[in-house]
């Protein structure tokens, strides 16, 4: 470890040359400077562990001194040194803003313990400050991630629903590109509806990258991976773009039945993913999961209540036969004269299951009046 380095500053040759000396058995290295603008020069060119400053110099003080350098580094720990104790009390020197404040003449044993409390105290508020960096920061990813959760959740439609996914997760990661395949068991294949700048894409699992984590449900975290002798480099070639850093990981069910892999790709400003993108990524994961099954979930309410509509409209249908294929036609005309009218998704569902039900009323009608071959019977002047 590289010694700690001290400022001494002082226009007197002996107090300097002691102090050179005591610091030198302590174990500290030390620049020295005459005077205060020689010692704010100093401080503009090298890093300081702490500042050892008299207060009586000619030119410049050392509270001045303390106070100008507090603009070039404002952590430094000044510790004032003077031998005019009447002029300047204790309280003034820390009011000021010194960590500490010595007596000439100098004693040894008062300077190493002074020196070393300063030094330690720095070393803390360092660690402290660097926490509560760490702890803003994390702060921030939570309150994203819990944003992106509520998004996923709200999210039913699953058209809309993928994009979604791999714009936020991009975005989280601090990734160049995001890819999300879901696993299909059946056909031994994992799909993605959308992977940024492809169209739709289809692996065999266990082919590439993500293939290999739907097939083995392991993560794979890689700092290039064209280095790995299974990753695919034609997508590359054709998209012209350079895969270099990779994490990628499966999305499980309730179940634990792995559902789908996704995968971000190029860590902007870093070499690779770590530690931490890894638990946000496992995290998102999870949201992920429950917004998929719910969007599949209402893709199978909504299959199953198509086909009872479409049940419905046949069983209308057959009432006439003259009319077969009446409601599907009439549901056709109308969503193309509704997508003329620029009339939103909302909108054109329900015209799609109004046009198919637009006869319902059919059933309740007895077939002697629906299928009547001739003129209706009138009574009291009316059919």
């Amino acid at each position: 470890m590289d010694k700690k380095m001290i400022l001494v500053v002082d226009d007197d040759a002996t107090t300097i040359r002691i102090l050179e000396e005591c610091l030198g058995e302590f174990g500290y290295s030390c620049r020295t400077a005459n005077d205060g603008f020689k010692a704010l020069e100093l401080i503009e060119e090298e890093i300081f562990s702490a500042a050892i400053c008299d207060i009586r110099m000619p030119g410049m003080d050392g509270l001045t001194v303390m106070t100008e350098a507090r603009k070039i580094a404002p952590d430094l720990p000044f510790i004032v040194i003077t031998g005019f104790a009447e002029e300047y009390v204790y309280d003034q020197v820390i009011e000021a803003g010194a960590s500490d404040f010595i007596q000439k003449p100098l004693k040894i044993g008062e300077l190493k313990i002074k020196l070393e409390r300063v030094l330690d105290e720095r070393v803390l508020l360092n660690k402290n400050t660097a926490l509560l960096e760490k702890a803003n920061s994390l702060n921030d990813r939570l309150t994203s991630l819990l944003n992106m959760a509520r998004e996923f959740s709200e999210e039913l439609e699953f058209e809309n629903l993928f994009p979604l996914i791999i714009n936020k997760v991009t975005e989280a990661m601090g990734a160049e590109r995001t890819s999300l395949y879901l696993i299909d068991w059946d056909k031994g294949e994992i799909w993605t509806k959308v992977a940024e700048q492809f169209k739709e894409i289809r692996l065999p699992i266990g082919q590439g990258i993500s293939g290999r984590v739907a097939e083995t449900g392991d993560v794979i975290n890689v700092a290039d991976a064209w280095n790995l002798p299974y990753f695919d480099r034609s997508f590359d070639q054709e998209s012209k773009f350079r895969t270099r850093s990779v994490l990628c990981l499966p999305i499980s069910n309730r179940q634990g039945e792995r559902i789908a892999v996704i995968q971000v790709m190029n860590k902007i400003g870093g070499l690779r993913f770590g530690k931490d993108d890894l638990q946000v990524l496992k995290s998102l994961s999870g949201f992920i999961a429950i917004a998929l099954e719910n969007s599949f979930l209402i893709e199978e309410l909504e299959a199953s209540f198509e086909g009872a509509i479409k049940t419905l409209a046949a069983t209308v249908d057959a009432k006439h036969p003259l009319t077969a294929g009446h409601s599907q036609r009439v549901t056709e005309y109308a969503l193309a004269i509704a997508r003329e009218m620029n009339l939103d998704e909302d909108e054109l569902k329900e015209i799609h299951y109004a046009g198919l039900l637009h006869d319902i009323g059919k059933i309740g009608i007895k077939d002697a009046v629906l299928l009547k071959n001739g003129p209706f019977t009138l009574k009291n002047g009316r059919p």
